[in-house]
């Protein structure tokens, strides 16, 4: 147990030596600025893999950009095949158009009823006061 202990401190003890080194061989004006709290550096950032994902799946049909190439958040990066959403999309379309056509034409249905329903008053009215019932 007291071997475990002491190569813990002493492997805690190597790469606290280590890390602090490692900031010595930082040429000062890299590692702070004038106001001396940020870190300041200049380069080009090169990444090996980056992981792209769209929102859906599909097949690629067209690449936008190459490699190397800068790009900007939001930038398309690819066109992904959308015939089969665009029909879908279509398909939803026509569907609203026909339920927004059934919304008129049940207003025009409850605007008939409203009136039907006027007029059986006029006439229960007219003939309740002809013969004289209630």
């Amino acid at each position: 147990m007291k071997s475990i202990r002491t190569s813990f401190f002493i492997g805690m003890a190597a790469l606290l030596i280590f890390l602090t080194a490692g900031c010595d061989a930082l040429p000062e004006d890299l590692i702070s600025s004038e106001d001396g709290d940020t870190l300041e550096a200049s380069g080009v950032v090169e990444a090996i893999e980056v992981i792209v994902a769209s929102e859906v799946g599909g097949t690629i049909t067209e690449i936008m950009v190459q490699k190397g190439e800068s790009v900007e958040v939001g930038d398309p990066l690819f066109k992904l095949q959308d015939e089969l959403l665009q029909a879908q999309y279509d398909q939803s379309l026509a569907a609203h158009e026909a339920a927004l056509a059934n919304i008129d034409t049940a207003q025009a249905a409850l605007t008939l009823a409203e009136a039907n329903l006027e007029a059986a008053k006029c006439i229960h009215r007219r003939t309740t006061a002809n013969t004289g019932e209630h």
